[in-house]
């Protein structure tokens, strides 16, 4: 678990993959604020842009995040929810977004998304992270119904 956080704080940007209109996906370049410790996920997005309109027909969202000194990549599998209360957006926002909410966390059109990885495909060249035949495939983890994380057959 320690590399996946590893790979994901050694990020500043990360991909989130949606399913849009007609099973279409749709990707884009997200900020994310720093992974809880149950690696929980939020960005901070428009109410009117096309991921939130996308979670809202599906849940069902991919984050990916690419450390490319280690030759390393982390893909997080799960479901995305809107975080709409004052508490939420008041705690995560960044003070550069003033320019397109000048009402700050306050605005009407901020609004947080919400991740909880289900499962992790991680590889790492580096470390030599990679089940056999070696990097052909990437290690898997699973969420358990405890929240503790288990290596499993990808």
């Amino acid at each position: 678990m320690d590399l996946t956080r590893s790979t994901i704080e050694g990020t500043r940007y990360c991909f989130l993959a949606t399913v849009g209109e007609a099973g279409a996906p749709h990707l884009r370049i997200m900020q994310p604020f720093a992974a809880e410790e149950d690696l929980t996920i939020r960005f901070g997005t428009s109410r009117g842009s096309r991921e939130v309109r996308d979670i809202r027909e599906n849940p069902g969202v991919v984050l990916g995040f690419l450390d490319p000194v280690e030759m390393a990549y982390a893909a997080l599998y799960g479901p995305a929810s809107l975080e709409e209360d004052a508490r939420s957006r008041g705690r995560y926002w960044r003070d550069e977004w003033a320019e397109i909410w000048p009402e700050g966390p306050e605005s009407g059109d901020y609004v947080l998304v919400r991740f909880v990885p289900e499962r992790i495909e991680l590889m790492n060249l580096t470390r030599e992270i990679a089940p056999e035949p070696y990097g052909l495939r990437p290690a898997v983890l699973v969420r358990t119904e405890d929240g503790s994380w288990e290596l499993t057959e990808g």
